[in-house]
């Protein structure tokens, strides 16, 4: 599975990550994620003028 989310700060994503239906996803997934295989990278951007 790959996910692409944007978050406007990381206080933005720690409270998403412990909103309700996030925990409620995340222990749904436990059974079909392989330990070891799970990776988790942060980038940051800014916006550029083109």
């Amino acid at each position: 599975m790959f996910v692409f989310e944007v978050w406007e700060s990381m206080e933005h994503l720690q409270a998403h990550i412990k909103s309700a239906h996030m925990v409620k996803f995340s222990e749904s997934r436990k059974p079909f994620v392989v330990e070891g295989s799970y990776k988790l990278s942060l980038y940051k951007s800014e916006p550029i003028s083109l």
